[in-house]
């Protein structure tokens, strides 16, 4: 298990102790039939600050907010955009260091990536991830990720787990 201390890549994993004020990021992934699933959620040890409480709550609208764009023929930028869009107006968005998500299938990460560099259109049936956050180094860390896939009304969630703050 890795501590999410908010500081780069190399730190993520480490044998210290989780201890009160500690943001633990968890991504989780499985394989059924050849298919690849991707779900995670940070957890917060103790009780949180208001940094991390607002920090959540942005992600949360984020996330919302990449919803609501993944519709068919949208691009894989615009869910992108969307989701920047709300840690930006927050004044978070130097600490979103992470595309909004990827499509998934045969292998965990494929293309197109729900990215600012990536105009693909999404198209019925595409499986994707979702996973807005902000990563302040030292600070604090935040992120929900979960599974989709595009129907022609919209994106059909696979994760039934609850997007609330979770404290622990």
């Amino acid at each position: 298990m890795g501590v999410n201390d908010g500081r780069d890549a190399s730190t993520r994993i480490s044998a210290r102790v989780l201890a009160a004020g500690d943001a633990v990021s968890f991504d989780f992934g499985g394989v059924v039939d050849g298919y690849c699933s991707d779900f995670g959620r940070t957890v917060f040890v103790g009780e949180p600050d208001a940094e991390f409480r607002r920090c959540h709550a942005i992600v949360v609208a984020a996330f919302e907010a990449g919803i609501a764009a993944a519709t068919v023929g949208a691009t894989a930028a615009d869910v992108d955009r969307a989701t920047r869009a709300v840690i930006d107006e927050a004044g978070y968005g130097s600490w979103f260091r992470h595309r909004t998500g990827h499509c998934i299938g045969l292998d965990t990460h494929e293309r197109p990536f729900l990215s600012i560099d990536d105009e693909t259109p999404l198209e019925t049936g595409m499986a994707f991830t979702i996973e807005p956050s902000i990563f302040w180094p030292g600070t604090v860390g935040v992120r929900i990720e979960d599974l989709f896939v595009l129907e022609e009304g919209g994106c059909r969630s696979l994760n039934a787990f609850p997007r609330d703050l979770i404290a622990v």
